[in-house]
């Protein structure tokens, strides 16, 4: 395994893309998108929200994926990135045969009822391993549903889907390196430009073969999808000094934010430390993303995070 060192130095970086959160419609039950990611991606339900599949589309359903998750909380209409998930499987060609998709390029590309999309190609050497590092009592070997339950229920450690391996987002035209300087000032993250329309930011820190356990990729467009209210939730690297380096940097940038959605109603550090989060979603003028910024320790974490 990499060693992973955080880059800048002296700063906390991003240490894990936990979930991402996608509204779905209201269905009747088998819900579509339940079908999808169960059965179809064969991602296995997180216990704790295992009790809501027959409603879901009235209540929330957790899919693991490794290490992060995808929550699918109902809505009025569903929501997606705007962009691509990218995941990692153990063996692509039993995956594309799985979901009646050839392979094409090295890549199996999927779309989700609501309309995401997903790319997924096959873990590098060592990668595997990389993106389950992280364990407790909700992950591998664990049967996620209780035992009565079997209908939907799927062990980790059979799944063949393994971790989130990057986000790829749209971003506006000569805006990708304002979003790269916001996550290096924020974040402490270590960023790259990729010619001079994209760049990548480092999930994870960096190891010593230049690769990062995930990352955020921006790409400039001149077709920016309107944003629906998606989130990410996010671990900051450094524990409890690192949070609150990254908590202060956002109060003084007027960053702070609550969601009237949520019963965390963070506004100040204290409120902070005592929910081991917070929000933003101002990343630049022009380009909003919810971020749900968790400290080690947060109640929900899947992940042992550094």
């Amino acid at each position: 395994m990499p060693t992973i060192t955080l880059t800048p130095p002296g700063k906390p970086g991003i240490s894990l893309l936990e979930h991402i959160n996608l509204n779905v419609p209201r269905a009747p039950y088998p819900h579509p998108d339940l079908s999808f990611y169960n059965d179809l991606l064969g991602l296995p339900l997180d216990v704790r929200k295992s009790m809501n599949v027959k409603v879901m589309g009235e209540k929330t359903v957790w899919v693991n994926i490794g290490c992060s998750q995808i929550h699918l909380p109902a809505g009025d209409v569903g929501q997606k990135l705007r962009g691509t998930i990218g995941l990692r499987c153990r063996d692509l060609a039993s995956f594309s045969s799985r979901v009646g998709v050839p392979v094409k390029d090295g890549f199996v590309d999927v779309k989700s009822p609501s309309g995401q999309s997903f790319r997924v190609r096959e873990c590098d050497e060592g990668q595997e391993d990389l993106l389950n590092f992280r364990g407790n009592m909700w992950t591998t070997g664990m049967n996620l549903l209780r035992e009565n339950d079997e209908e939907h229920g799927r062990n980790e450690e059979d799944a063949n889907l393994v971790g989130v391996d990057y986000l790829e987002m749209a971003v506006p035209k000569g805006k990708v390196k304002e979003v790269l300087k916001f996550y290096e000032e924020v974040f402490g993250c270590h960023t790259e430009s990729i010619g001079s329309d994209s760049g990548v930011v480092a999930v994870g820190g960096v190891g010593e073969n230049g690769r990062c356990l995930q990352s955020l990729v921006f790409r400039e467009s001149e077709n920016v999808d309107r944003y629906d209210g998606h989130h990410i939730a996010i671990y900051v690297a450094g524990g409890e000094d690192g949070f609150k380096d990254v908590f202060h940097r956002c109060l003084d940038r007027g960053l702070v934010w609550v969601n009237e959605r949520f019963s965390d109603k963070v506004v100040d550090l204290e409120g902070a430390m005592n929910e081991k989060q917070f929000r933003l979603k101002n990343v630049m003028d022009g380009w909003e993303l919810e971020h749900e910024v968790r400290c080690k320790g947060h109640k929900d974490s899947r992940a042992e995070v550094d």
